[in-house]
């Protein structure tokens, strides 16, 4: 719908799609939950894996997670999940520590899948959040 643009966004909302201001609220609400929850799974795999051979396969398990955020919490939430989380793993999760820069280049295409199939995929597999509703006939 209109996810982009939260100034203004519920007068366009009810304007252009017929969506009232408790429906697009409650969307905002949903993208915030599958943000806060994707940041909290990627700090707990983070501190799980750091400085272990398994922290390679970290980003590749993650986009499991980021298609099914996109899919519950809606395109937003997974398209910010991905970001985030691959700015998290490049600075916390492969060396050097605390840097943008990664070392490892398997670490780096595997993050930088997740990055790109992440927003891809996010667009793909979000709900149909922003199709138009049909009116129900009662």
């Amino acid at each position: 719908m209109c996810h982009w643009n939260c100034f203004g966004c519920p007068l366009l909302c009810e304007q252009r799609a017929g969506v009232n201001r408790q429906e697009h609220y409650r969307r905002h609400f949903l993208s915030l939950a599958g943000i806060v929850v994707s940041v909290l799974l990627a700090v707990f795999l983070i501190f799980s894996v750091r400085g272990t051979h398994r922290s390679l396969i970290v980003p590749v398990v993650f986009l499991v997670f980021i298609i099914l955020c996109a899919r519950y919490f809606g395109m937003l939430a997974g398209v910010v999940a991905s970001i985030i989380a691959s700015g998290l793993f490049a600075v916390f999760l492969f060396e050097p520590y605390g840097s943008l820069q990664i070392k490892d280049h398997q670490a780096l295409w595997n993050l930088a899948l997740m990055l790109f199939a992440g927003i891809a995929l996010s667009y793909a597999n979000s709900g149909n959040e922003d199709e138009p509703k049909a009116p129900k006939n009662s």
